[in-house]
Parts: C-alpha cells; structure tokens; sequence
C-alpha cells in the first residue's frame, strides 16, 4: 500500500490517485477472496459439506445474512460463529480500504485550500505579518510564480530555507503543461522521501528557475533532483529575509 502525502505537500495528481484508489480496491478484494475462502474451507472440514454448500453458507455468514444450511456439529456451530465474528471485522477493514483515499484526499484539499487562503491574505490587524510567499519576490517583473504548497510560517529554528538554481534554456517558454509535468514529477519524488524535504514555490525565468524549499539539509535537496532528474547548478540555505519592514527603526522595548 502506497504511503500517503504530508499535509504541506500537494495533492496527488488524478492519474496516480486513481491508481492508489485501484491498489485499495485490489487489497479489499484480496481479504474478501481469502475470507471467503476460509470460510468454505472451514465448513467443509466441521459439517463434512460438499459442492457449492460450504462456498453459499461462507458467502451468507460473510455477508450477514446467517447460514444457510442448518449446522449438526458441535464443531461446525463453533466454526460459524467464530467465522461470523470475523467476519465483521472484516467488513470494517475492506470498508476502510475502499473509503480510506477519498477521505485523506478530501481532508488534504481542505488543508491545502486553508493554507493557500491563509498565504494569500494575511491577517489586516497585524500589518507587519509577513508570509514566505510575500518576502521572496521575482528577481524580475517576466518571473512568475507557479507552486504554492504551504504559506504558513513556521520558527525560523524548525527546518531551513534553501533557494535552488536550476539552469533549464528556455525555461520562460515552457508551456503549462510543461510546467505541469515538472510539478508532477517534483512531487512525486518528494512523496518517496517524505516530509522532512517541502517544495515552497518557484519562480520561472526566462533560462533558470529559482525554487524554494524547506529541508534539514543540502544533501537531500541534491537527492531529490538527482531522482527527478532536475538539475541544481547553486543550492544556497537562507539564513534571513529582509524586506521595506526591515528598513524600519527598530523600536525601543519597556
């Protein structure tokens, strides 16, 4: 089973969400197979069954219909309902595995929308709350920003910032699906190493591309691009951000 996504990083593409819907399909038809399977093989081994019989009461007792067949034997009456006891903690499995995805995707688009929201407008009644987002601007006007995963400020001492050079030619021209594609692919090597390594956002120049990432260091940053195939000519911590806040006296405490 496939490991699911942080909360700051982005949403599954639908392709290969549809196929972890697929894998959990496919898991939940496994434990109905073996379950039906050893219940079939229980009551012909207890009631001495043949044919279909041991295959029908299996599927009725799996389903929660009770059995159809009425039991003679001490040790079938222990079997079905042993096997009936089973059979509703496997009901609740294969209904977690089919519900499981749509759920953790619908509480990660909440929290993806919520930090995005939180990114774009800042709070009115703190002027001087600044997020990553508003702090690091294109070096120039043709730059544009393309990723956006989470605009929430955390302690400076938690996880550093790096800014990544990535010398792409013709970088400006590459259309949106282009663009799409990367994104893709960016995360979905960073879904294989886990949170510790976030993509922030980039920018697109016209031949580099500036991105921003938070991880405990340079070396997995290099990871992730030689898995993705990306190139990282510069990759350069951040120690501080400066902005016209910055130019401001500093005030003097009680």
């Amino acid at each position: 089973m496939s490991r699911y996504e942080h909360r700051a990083q982005p949403l599954l593409p639908p392709r290969q969400f549809g196929r972890r819907v697929a894998r959990h399909g496919g898991a939940a038809l496994a434990v109905l197979l073996v379950s039906l399977g050893g219940g079939t093989l229980g009551y012909r081994l207890t009631e001495g069954m043949s044919g279909v019989d041991p295959l029908l009461d299996a599927a009725m007792i799996l389903t929660g219909m009770g059995p159809a067949t009425p039991l003679r034997s001490t040790a079938g009456k222990l079997f079905a309902g042993s096997y009936a006891l089973y059979s509703g903690v496997g009901f609740l499995v294969v209904a977690g595995l089919l519900v499981a995805p749509f759920v953790h995707r619908l509480l990660h688009r909440l929290q993806v929308d919520e930090s995005r929201e939180w990114g774009r407008s800042p709070p009115r009644s703190s002027p001087t709350r600044r997020t990553p987002s508003s702090l690091l601007r294109p070096p120039r006007p043709d730059a544009i920003s393309f990723q956006l995963l989470d605009a929430t400020p955390r302690p400076e001492a938690a996880v550093p910032n790096f800014v990544i050079s990535r010398d792409i030619p013709g970088a400006g021209q590459l259309s949106r699906e282009q663009l799409q594609a990367i994104s893709q692919k960016s995360c979905e090597v960073l879904g294989d190493l886990g949170p510790r390594i976030q993509w922030v956002h980039s920018y697109v120049t016209a031949d580099r591309i500036y991105c921003v990432y938070r991880a405990p260091d340079a070396d997995i940053i290099r990871e992730h691009a030689r898995r993705g195939g990306f190139p990282a000519n510069e990759v350069h911590e951040v120690f501080a951000m400066i902005d016209p806040i910055t130019a401001e006296p500093a005030r003097a405490t009680a």
